[in-house]
């Protein structure tokens, strides 16, 4: 929503901005709305469209505080990413994040699965692995 603040510099300022205004995104955005570049202007009517769902995302991520952070699975399943519309995603950022929440649910289904049949390499009655064929691999 800022491609102004991508910079190192712009982000050193950021930061210190921030720390001003005790790491609270809120009072930040209060402080600096009023000049705003409008660059910066552009980036709040961004995040302000579907009832400020992108500010709400925003200010769940920016917690100084750790544990009152939301995580990053939380913030891949807030509804911010789930609309349709302006900040809806494209069919293929929903496939691939539909993608990657099925791939983080069955990682350990697949790590078990995987170790199982690491395990019954070279054992031609359990189907695993022969020698040549994990030579072969490498």
């Amino acid at each position: 929503a800022f491609p102004s603040l991508r910079t190192d510099s712009s982000l050193i300022q950021f930061n210190r901005q921030l720390k001003r205004c005790d790491f609270d995104l809120a009072a930040w955005r209060k402080s600096v709305e009023p000049r705003a570049s409008p660059d910066l202007r552009r980036g709040f009517q961004l995040l302000d469209l579907d009832e400020e769902m992108g500010w709400e995302l925003l200010t769940s991520m920016v917690r100084y505080k750790a544990r009152q952070r939301i995580s990053a699975k939380g913030a891949l399943a807030h509804p911010y990413f789930n609309r349709e519309g302006l900040l809806g995603l494209s069919f293929m950022q929903n496939f691939r994040l539909q993608l990657l929440r099925a791939t983080q649910q069955d990682y350990s289904e697949a790590a078990k699965w995987i170790i199982n049949l690491m395990a019954k390499s070279g054992t031609e009655k359990e189907g695993g692995f022969t020698e040549a064929q994990l030579q072969e691999i490498r």
